[in-house]
C-alpha cells in the first residue's frame, strides 16, 4: 500500500470526525458535528514501519500511546449543510522535535502503518494531507463514508524529546474560506513524551582493598612492583530496561575523575578490575582540579557505549592507593558518567554512579619520654668540649629522660622514612653560657656530657647543628640508629633557678623548614629552686638575735657551704644546731663546712656566760619589766642575753636615748636584748622646762625622726636643720614650716617662737607642694584561670603619690565573683601582699602598677612575703637620693622581727647578687620602725655622686608557728640617681 494513499484516506476520517463536533450557529445554520476521542490500551506493538520515499523499512515498532477518533451520529441537516466542507489532520508540536526523532501511526479498515517523522517539526501547525503532498483535502461526508472510525498513535525515537507536548486536532473549514481563517477544531488530543530515566548503578565498597596488585607505568608497561590498594569500590549496573538500551545502548560511558586539590604526579596510583583485567598504576602526572576522563587518559581513542560497558566491562572495580602524606585531607571524586554521541562538547554529561574518596591521614609517629629514676642518673659523665673533644672533667647528671619511638607502622615508615629528625632545646629565659650542660646516650655512645657553650635563650637550638653536623638524621636512621636516647641535663648556677629547658623530638619534611617541624615528643625541666640556708641566733633561754651570723643564703645541691658564728661579749658558742634547739648539735665549731644536699634550717646556739651588766637609766616615772615605778635615777645588774622592756609612766613622753643622745625609741615602751653595760636617757618635756634653751625636733611626713636637739641660739638652731629635704612620694618639698601650721619655720623664727611661747620644744614638719604627676593602675581578677581585666578598672590615672585604696566587694560586684571567695591582693598574681577586705596602692609619676585580685586559692600554706614595689629617685639639697618602697605581708600564726633593707654601692654586688644578705661584708642593714604583720615601708638611700650605683634588697625576719625565726629576701634591684631620673 502506497504511504500516500493511506494518509490521504487518514485526513478524510480526521475532516469526517471533525464535522461532527458541536458548533455555536445561528438558528437556520445546524449546529457543528462532532467526534469522541477514546485512548487505546495496550497500544498496537509490531506495526511495519515507512520511511520517508513511502516504502516499507523493515523495520517495526512498539506505539507509545494510541488514540481512537470515533464521530458521533451526524444528523441529516448536518451532513447537507457540512458534507462539502473541508476536513484535515493539524498537529502542533510545544518545542521542535527532530526529524526521525519520532514516529507517527495510523489505523482506520485495513489501514495499519507507522512513519518515522520525516522533518524537523518547528512549533507551527502542520496539517498532515498537505505535508504528504496531497493536493485536494477530504469532505466531511468522505471521511464518514471512508475513514471513520480512526485509530492515530505515536512512538519515540530520542531521550530529548522527554517533557515535550504533541498535539492532534481534527479541523474543518467552508470550501469558501481559502485562507483558513475560521477553522472549527472537531476533536482534540495531546499527548506529552515522558521521561526515559536513565540507567542507574550501585557503587558498594571491597573489603578488605586488593593485595599486591601489579603497578603498570606510564607506558603501559609492568614496573615489577606491586602495591596493596587503600580503597576499593565496584561499580554493576543494575537492570536495564529494553527501552533504556535502545534509548542509551549507544551513548558513549567513561569513569570520570575529579581532584579537590591537586595531587602530585607519582604521589598516589588508580586500580582497576574488570573480567581478567587487574591492574594498579601510578598516576603519571599532576591532576589539577579539572575533571579526567579515564579511558581517554590511558589514550584510547574511542570510548565504550553502554551496550558495550554491559556486555565487556560490567561489573568494574576501581581503587586507590596513597604515596604521599600531602594527600591527606584531599579528595578524589569518581564517577561513571554517560553522554549523547552527537554531545561532542560533553555538554550535557549524566552520572549514572559516583563515590568518592577522602585520603586519610597518616598519623604521626609517636614517640615516648621516661624520666630516668634518680638512683640511675649518671655520677660522672665526661664532659666534652664542642664538638666532640673530651676533657678531664665530669659531671653528675641533674635530670634525664630517655626518648623511645613506639613501633611505627609500615606506612608511617613509608610516609616519613626520609623526614628529617632533631632534637630542639628552648628556654624560657637566659641562661649564661657554661651555666649548665647538657647530657646523652645512645646505643654504644656512652655517658657523655658538654658545658652548653653559648648563652641559651628563647630562641631554637638544634642540638645536631650544635654539635657541628652538617647532615640531620632521618626518622628511619634515628630508628635503626639512635633509638632509644637518653637526654639529660646539669646545673653550674644558681641563676638558673625557676628557668625552664624544654627538649622536643621534632621531625620535617625534606626541603621544609623546623619552624613547621611536628612534634613527636617533649620534655620540661624546670631548673629546681636553690637549695638554702636559713641562719638564726639564740641563747639558751631563748632569746633571738644573740649574734650577727654569716654564711646563709641561696646555694646549688652540691655546692660547699662555710657558715660562721662570731664572738659575742659574755656568751660561749654552744654549737650549730638544725631545725630547733634540742639534742646534739652538728657542729659545735664556730665556722661549720659542709657539702649542702638539702635546704637547711640552723641555729647558732650561744649560752650567757653568766656576766652580769649594769643598766642605768636616767630620768623618773618609768617601770623596767614591768617593776616598781622608778622616781629617778636608778642601776639595775641585768644578765648579759636577757630581754629588757622599758616603759614611761608620766604623760610628756619624747625619747629614749642612748649614752651619745642618739634616739633609739620613739616609743613610750622599748624593748631590747642586753648585750653589756649600757646607759638609757628617758626625755620629756620635763626636760627643757627650766633649761634656757630651746629643743628643736624635725620630722618628715611619716613622723620619723630626722634630727633634734637643743640649741641656746640662732645660729644653734640652723646647725639642728637636717642636711636633706625629706622625699615624699608624688609631691615636692618647699619649705619647713611649724608642726600645724604653713609658717616657714626658720632658725629665727624657731627660736622667736620658742622663747615668745614660752615653749622649749618646737615641732618642725615639712611642706609639700602637689604636682601634676600621675601613675596608671589597672585591676586584674583572678579566678581558676588566666587574668582578666576588671571593668572600670583599667588603666586609672592616680596622682603621683596618693593612695588608691580598692575594695573586694568593688570587684566582686563588677565581676560577679563571689566576695567570700577572696583569698588575696598580689603584684604578680600568685605571692600575696595582703588578705584584707581592701588594698591601698601609691606610687610614682610614670608608674604602671597592676593589682591582682584573687580569688578561690587555699590561703592555709600561706608563708610571709615581701617584694620591693618600687624605685625612684629625687634630688636631695646637693646630694642625690634613691627611694625604694617594699610591701610585705604575714599571715595569721607569724610574727614580724624586723623589716628593712640591706643595701651597698659596692659593684661587687651587681655579679653576684646572692651574696648581699645581712652581713654581709660591705654592705649596710637599714631596720624600718614599723613591724607591723602587714604594710608599706621606704628607705633612702643619699649619695653625692649621681652615677654611683645603689645595690639593694628588702628582708623580712619572722617567727614562724614553730618557733623558728627565719628571713626571706626579696630580688635585689639596682640603680643610680642618674639612671632612676632619665639624666
Amino acid at each position: 500500500m502506497r504511504i500516500k494513499k493511506a494518509l490521504y484516506s487518514l485526513t478524510a476520517v480526521l475532516l469526517s470526525l471533525c464535522m461532527v463536533l458541536p458548533a455555536f450557529a445561528a438558528d437556520s445554520v445546524p449546529p457543528f458535528p462532532t467526534a469522541t476521542v477514546t485512548e487505546v490500551t495496550p497500544p498496537a506493538k509490531g506495526v511495519p514501519v515507512y520511511g520517508a520515499d513511502q516504502n516499507p523499512t523493515g523495520r517495526t515498532a512498539d506505539i507509545d500511546a494510541e488514540f481512537r477518533f470515533k464521530a458521533n451520529d451526524p444528523t441529516e441537516a448536518q451532513k447537507t449543510y457540512y458534507g462539502k466542507w473541508i476536513c484535515d489532520y493539524r498537529v502542533t508540536f510545544s518545542d521542535n522535535l527532530a526529524a526521525g526523532s519520532f514516529g507517527l501511526y495510523g489505523k482506520y479498515g485495513e489501514f495499519n502503518v507507522a512513519f518515522d517523522y520525516p522533518v524537523d517539526t518547528g512549533t507551527e501547525p502542520v496539517y498532515l494531507l498537505r505535508s504528504v503532498g496531497l493536493d485536494n483535502h477530504l469532505t466531511f461526508n468522505e471521511v464518514l463514508n471512508l475513514v471513520d472510525p480512526f485509530n492515530c498513535g505515536v512512538y519515540n525515537l530520542s531521550i530529548w524529546n522527554a517533557g515535550k507536548t504533541m498535539t492532534v486536532e481534527l479541523v474543518m473549514w467552508s470550501p469558501d474560506d481559502a485562507e483558513l481563517k475560521n477553522v472549527h477544531v472537531v476533536a482534540t488530543k495531546s499527548y506529552t513524551f515522558p521521561e526515559i530515566p536513565f540507567p542507574t548503578a550501585t557503587v558498594t565498597e571491597v573489603a578488605p582493598p586488593a593485595k599486591d596488585v601489579p603497578v603498570y607505568g606510564a607506558d603501559h608497561q609492568p614496573t615489577g612492583r606491586t602495591t596493596d590498594i587503600d580503597a576499593e569500590f565496584q561499580f554493576k549496573a543494575n537492570d536495564p530496561t529494553e527501552k533504556q538500551i535502545a534509548f542509551y545502548g549507544k551513548w558513549i560511558c567513561d569513569y570520570r575523575v575529579t581532584f579537590s586539590d591537586n595531587l602530585a604526579a607519582g604521589s598516589f596510583g588508580l586500580y582497576g578490575k574488570y573480567g581478567e583485567y587487574n591492574v594498579a598504576f601510578d598516576y603519571p602526572v599532576d591532576t589539577g582540579t579539572e575533571p579526567v576522563y579515564l579511558l581517554r587518559s590511558v589514550g584510547l581513542d574511542n570510548h565504550l557505549t553502554f551496550n558495550e560497558v554491559l556486555n565487556l566491562v560490567d561489573p568494574f572495580n576501581c581503587g586507590v592507593y596513597n604515596l604521599s602524606i600531602w594527600n591527606a585531607g584531599k579528595t578524589m571524586t569518581v564517577e561513571l558518567v554517560m553522554w549523547s554521541p552527537d554531545d561532542a562538547e560533553l555538554k550535557n554529561v549524566h552520572v549514572v554512579a559516583t563515590k568518592s574518596y577522602t585520603f586519610p591521614e597518616i598519623p604521626l609517629p609517636e614517640a615516648t619520654v621516661t624520666p630516668v629514676p634518680e638512683k640511675d642518673l649518671p655520677k660522672e659523665a665526661t664532659i666534652y668540649e664542642v664538638p666532640s673533644q673530651p676533657t678531664d672533667e665530669t659531671t653528675a647528671v641533674d635530670a634525664a629522660y630517655v626518648f623511645a619511638a613506639v613501633t611505627p607502622t609500615e606506612k608511617q615508615k613509608a610516609f616519613y622514612g626520609d623526614w628529617i629528625c632533631d632534637y630542639r632545646v628552648t628556654f624560657d629565659s637566659v641562661l649564661a653560657a657554661e651555666s649548665f650542660g647538657l647530657y646523652g646516650n645512645y646505643g654504644n655512645y656512652g655517658d657523655v656530657a658538654f658545658l652548653y657553650p653559648t648563652e641559651g635563650n628563647t630562641t631554637p637550638v638544634y642540638l645536631l647543628s650544635l654539635l657541628g653536623l652538617d647532615s640531620h638524621l632521618t626518622y628511619n636512621e634515628v630508628l635503626t640508629l639512635v633509638d632509644p636516647f637518653t637526654c639529660g641535663v646539669f646545673n653550674r648556677s644558681a641563676a638558673n633557678a625557676g628557668k625552664t629547658m624544654k627538649v622536643e623530638l621534632i621531625m620535617w619534611a625534606p626541603g621544609g623548614s623546623p619552624e613547621d617541624a611536628a612534634v613527636l615528643a617533649s620534655t620540661s625541666y624546670t631548673f629546681p629552686a636553690n637549695l638554702t640556708v636559713e641562719l638564726t641566733s639564740q641563747d639558751t633561754e631563748g632569746n633571738s638575735g644573740v649574734a650577727m651570723i654569716s654564711g646563709g643564703g641561696e646555694f646549688l645541691k652540691g655546692d660547699e657551704v662555710t657558715v660562721t658564728a662570731p664572738e659575742v661579749t659574755g656568751y660561749k658558742f654552744l654549737g650549730w644546731y638544725e631545725n630547733e634547739y634540742t639534742g646534739e648539735p652538728v657542729s659545735s665549731e664556730p665556722k661549720y663546712i659542709f657539702v649542702i644536699t638539702a635546704s637547711r634550717k640552723l641555729i647558732a646556739v650561744y649560752e650567757s656566760e653568766g656576766t652580769v651588766g649594769d643598766l642605768h637609766i636616767i630620768g623618773s616615772k618609768y617601770t623596767v619589766d614591768n617593776g616598781i615605778e622608778q622616781q629617778s635615777n636608778a642601776d639595775f645588774d641585768i644578765k648579759v642575753g636577757k630581754k629588757v622592756e622599758l616603759e614611761y609612766t608620766g604623760t610628756d613622753f619624747l625619747y629614749w636615748v642612748n649614752i651619745s643622745d642618739n634616739i633609739i625609741s620613739t616609743s613610750e615602751k622599748y624593748t631590747f636584748t642586753f648585750v653589756g653595760e649600757t646607759t638609757i636617757r628617758l626625755i620629756t618635756t620635763r626636760n627643757f622646762e627650766t633649761e634656757a634653751s630651746v629643743y628643736v625636733v624635725f620630722l618628715n611626713a611619716y613622723k620619723q625622726v630626722l634630727s633634734e636637739g637643743r640649741a641656746i641660739d640662732e645660729e644653734g638652731v640652723e646647725d639642728l636643720f637636717p642636711k636633706t629635704n625629706p622625699s615624699k612620694m608624688g609631691v615636692t618639698f618647699v619649705k619647713w614650716v611649724f608642726e600645724g601650721t604653713e609658717d616657714e619655720a626658720t632658725a629665727d623664727a624657731i627660736f622667736e617662737k620658742a622663747s615668745k611661747d614660752e615653749n622649749s620644744v618646737v615641732k618642725i614638719v615639712p611642706l609639700y607642694d602637689k604636682t601634676d604627676d600621675t601613675y596608671k593602675l589597672t585591676v586584674k581578677y583572678v579566678n581558676g584561670g588566666s587574668a582578666q581585666d576588671v571593668e572600670g578598672y583599667v588603666e586609672l590615672k592616680i596622682p603621683a603619690g596618693e593612695k588608691k585604696t580598692i575594695n573586694v566587694s568593688d570587684i566582686a560586684e563588677a565581676t560577679g565573683a563571689d566576695a567570700a571567695a577572696f583569698s588575696f591582693w598580689s603584684y604578680d598574681g600568685e605571692m600575696p601582699i595582703s588578705t584584707n577586705e581592701s588594698c591601698s596602692v601609691v606610687a610614682l609619676k610614670d608608674q604602671e602598677v597592676v593589682l591582682y585580685a584573687v580569688f578561690g586559692v587555699s590561703t592555709e600554706d600561706m608563708k610571709p612575703a615581701i617584694i620591693i614595689t618600687q624605685m625612684s629617685a629625687a634630688p636631695s639639697g646637693e646630694k642625690f637620693k634613691i627611694m625604694t618602697t617594699t610591701r610585705w605581708f604575714a599571715p595569721e600564726g607569724y610574727t614580724v622581727q624586723e623589716v628593712g633593707f640591706v643595701y651597698s654601692a659596692n659593684a661587687m654586688f651587681a655579679n653576684d647578687p646572692d651574696a648581699l644578705l645581712i652581713g654581709a661584708e660591705n654592705s649596710v642593714k637599714h631596720i624600718s620602725p614599723m613591724t607591723d604583720a602587714t604594710g608599706i615601708y621606704t628607705f633612702n638611700g643619699t649619695t653625692s655622686v649621681s652615677s654611683r650605683t645603689l645595690y639593694i634588697k628588702g628582708f623580712l625576719t619572722y617567727t614562724d608557728s614553730d618557733g623558728n625565726v627565719l628571713t626571706i629576701y626579696t630580688d635585689m634591684w639596682h640603680g643610680s640617681y642618674d639612671s632612676l631620673t632619665g639624666n
